[in-house]
């Protein structure tokens, strides 16, 4: 009997780790995401990319860069945040925009400001970080920070299935239990 209840106790455990294990992941990590020229990037897989934009010759010209939504119940803003006074000696004429990545659609746009918000949502999933220029000084560059917040996301199906087969369990092992008191 005595056996029995330690081996009831070592699956509790054991269940109560494979609970952790897969609620584990859904925390939001910490680190900064170090953006290259492109992407795409996931606005979900971290809170705060950063990066230089950097022009390689005197004159005019663009940067971009991608971001997405991995889902379409995922919702998120996004503010990208420049330091005007490195791009004021530098870089004339700076726009930044956020464009809709399907259609190409300008969705907001502004000239010399610090930051620029967005949503990503299910009509506008995929968008574009742009940042334009009508002159610069050869080798010039500036940083620039993405700041992300996801909205709450809902826990997924799977815990609530392995909620199901705990409780299943907990059924299997009682009436376990009762049929050895019936037998006995």
């Amino acid at each position: 009997m005595h056996k029995e209840g330690f081996s009831m106790y070592k699956t509790y455990k054991v269940a109560l780790f494979s609970l952790a294990v897969t609620v584990a992941p859904l925390g939001a990590s910490a680190a900064t995401i170090a953006v290259q020229g492109g992407g795409p990037y996931d606005v979900t897989s971290d809170s705060l990319f950063t990066g230089i934009v950097e022009s390689t010759a005197d004159g005019a010209g663009s940067y971009i860069l991608d971001f997405f939504t991995p889902g379409p119940t995922v919702d998120a803003i996004a503010d990208a945040a420049v330091t005007e006074a490195t791009t004021n000696s530098s870089f004339t004429g700076l726009t930044m925009s956020w464009i809709d990545g399907l259609n190409l659609n300008t969705l907001v746009s502004a000239a010399g400001v610090d930051t620029l918000s967005t949503s990503f949502n299910t009509v506008f999933p995929v968008q574009q970080l742009r940042f334009d220029w009508t002159d610069s000084v050869n080798e010039a560059g500036f940083r620039f920070d993405v700041e992300t917040t996801v909205a709450a996301v809902p826990l997924p199906a799977s815990i609530l299935l392995f909620g199901s087969a705990l409780a299943g369990l907990g059924i299997f092992g009682r009436r376990r239990k009762w049929a050895e008191g019936v037998t006995a």
